[in-house]
Parts: C-alpha cells; structure tokens; sequence
C-alpha cells in the first residue's frame, strides 16, 4: 500500500499478517532517550472492512479518491478508489503548515477525559494526537500551530517528549470553556501567515487518505450515513462545493456529503475568512462554529473548494465512548489466517498481538 506525492512512490506503511501499519514517532522518554511510539495496525480493506457500518464495497464512487496504487486504479479499495474521476491540477504546492484546534474539554468522552485531554485519548494503544503528527510527517509538513486551552500543558508535554521533527508553536485560548472552535481559529490568526491545513484534535485516519487534501483549498467529505451528524455539504458537477448545512435536517442522505473536518486553505482564502471571523467575534458570535463563516463564503461564491473523498479508507472522528469503541474496532490489527493439513490446525509462527 502506498501514495504518490510529487512523483515519488512513498510508502505508507507494511502490509503483514497483522494488517496494515503506519509509520510510528519515535517517543522520547523522561530520561532524554528516544524509543519507537507503536505502531497503528489498520484492517486489511481485502476484508471488505466495515466503516461506520457500511462495507467499502458499497460506497459510492461519485467523488473521486486518493489514488493508493501506484497506477490508476491500483488502490486497496475496490471501485471507490480506482480513479475514475480525477482531480484538477493544483496550481500551487502542497501545503507544509497545519493547524490544530485542540482546546475543547472533550466532555462527552467522559470519564476518560476526566484527568487527560480528549485528542490523548488511545486508540488500540496509540493517542490521537501521535497518530496525526505522524500523518503530518509522512506528508513532509514542517510546522504545527496548535490551539489549546483545556489541559493545555498535557499536550505541550506530549509533543515536547514524541520526538517529531514539526516545528510546535502554540496559540492559548483562554476563554475555551465558553467558547466555540470559531473563536479558537480566530484567536489563531497572527500565527497564520501561509497556506494551511486545518483539522481538529478528534480525528483518527490513514496517513494514505492526506494525499490530495494537502492542495490549497480543498475540503475531506465522506458520503453521509443516516446516523451521522454535524455539517454537509452539497457540490456541483465539477465536485465543489456549492453549499454548506450546519446540521442535515431536510438533507437528502444519498446526495449530501459529510464534512470530515480536515481543510485546506490558500492564502486568499484564509483572507476572506479572517474578515468573516472578524464579524463574528465583534457580533459576540463566539459559540459558534468556524463552519458557519465558510457557509456564508460559499453562499456569497468566494470559498468553494475541491471535494476529496475519504470513503476509500479508515477514519473515524471520536466525539464519545461509543465512537471510541467503534474506532478501536475499526483500526484493529487483524488475526493472520490458520492453515489446516488434515484434523491438525496449523496456527501462524510468528505472535499476534491483538
């Protein structure tokens, strides 16, 4: 299994008995020394894994998706990932700074965000927060800007001893537990001066599905399922987006996308949007979220980025236990087959940690 990026094959990760795993951080420990943060074990998708429910097989193929092979409908996931549509070309190169809005309380994962923060919750073993370093570094970005507030030294602590090579720079929001991720973006803006990817501290996903979202101006969806919630959106013939939905309510399931919270943004863009921040906070507006500035910049035509999809491999975004559990199940290592040579069932030499 493996991406493209600027021409070069790039390997993200081995395919074994255990599955797939992604590329660790090494950790550094309290004593200086450095040691390898564990692996991620993602489910075969030969599987026919299923996600949130639903098999990969039946996910539509309407947008397109990375490219995981190394030619054109070489990916790991069935149709949805064999290239039948393909993106435009970026203009621009890939974005090299990410920022994160980690300054929420993550109460609804209590009561295992009672005494931790919510992106420093485990997955199989593996936090949140290393898995999405290690995503950022295997796609070559080079800084993070990272909005804390709630248990904000946790987190300093955590990047301070994972042993990544991004460069940390941190924006504080003090007034987190009355506030919005509107007003924590907005908070950010003096730290921003270059193009960016903006995800939030929830998100568990392959470092595969980052391929072409790194392009300025584009936005990660998922095809909506009945049970999912937040804000969709709708797009045109040419896989942009043509509105924003705070909320599916009257939303046609089979034609809205779901927003996986994962954008990236031009500097033009970030422009515009730091004027509709602006409008916001000075209107007291600061409850809600940063996706009601890119409804109004898409209503108003000046923000309509490309669509990637992610229904061709594994993400989940971990709002409560049971997205947690779901999760866990989703990222599993998966058991090698046995053999069996007549009554006797050979099982695999080497050991499985499941």
């Amino acid at each position: 299994l493996g991406s493209k990026s600027e021409g070069k094959q790039l390997t993200v990760g081995t395919q074994s008995s255990q599955g797939f795993t992604s590329p660790g951080l090494p950790r550094k420990s309290h004593d200086g020394s450095s040691r390898p943060c564990p692996s991620i074990n993602i489910r075969d998708k030969a599987q026919n894994t299923i996600y949130k429910g639903r098999p990969h097989s039946d996910l539509p193929s309407r947008l397109p998706t990375a490219d995981f092979g190394e030619r054109k409908g070489e990916g790991p996931g069935g149709p949805a990932c064999q290239g039948e549509y393909s993106f435009s070309m970026p203009t621009s190169p890939c974005v090299r700074t990410a920022v994160l809005l980690a300054a929420g309380t993550g109460s609804r994962l209590s009561p295992l965000t009672d005494a931790t923060h919510k992106c420093l919750t485990e997955v199989n073993g593996t936090p949140i927060l290393e898995q999405q370093v290690s995503c950022l570094e295997h796609w070559g970005f080079d800084s993070l800007i990272v909005v804390v507030g709630h248990r904000a030294q946790q987190i300093r602590e955590f990047l301070d001893h994972c042993g990544t090579n991004l460069k940390i720079s941190y924006v504080v929001n003090p007034e987190y537990q009355t506030t919005n991720n509107l007003y924590s973006l907005w908070l950010a803006q003096k730290a921003i001066d270059q193009p960016f990817l903006l995800l939030e501290c929830d998100l568990f996903f392959e470092a595969s599905l980052l391929a072409h979202v790194r392009y300025p101006d584009r936005i990660a969806v998922a095809a909506l399922q009945p049970w999912m919630n937040g804000t969709t959106v709708t797009l045109d013939d040419s896989q942009r987006v043509e509105t924003f939905h705070l909320g599916k309510s009257g939303q046609d399931v089979f034609q809205a996308q779901k927003t996986v919270n994962i954008y990236s943004l031009s500097l033009p863009a970030w422009e515009r949007m730091k004027e509709g921040l602006d409008s916001y906070v000075s209107s007291g507006r600061v409850n809600d979220y940063y996706e009601a500035v890119f409804r109004d910049m898409a209503a108003d035509g000046c923000f309509n980025p490309e669509a990637v999809s992610f229904d061709g491999g594994n993400w989940y975004e971990i709002d409560t236990l049971a997205d947690l559990r779901s999760a866990e199940r989703l990222f599993a290592p998966v058991a090698p087959p046995t053999r069996q040579l007549g009554n006797e069932v050979l099982l695999p030499t080497a050991p499985y940690h499941g």
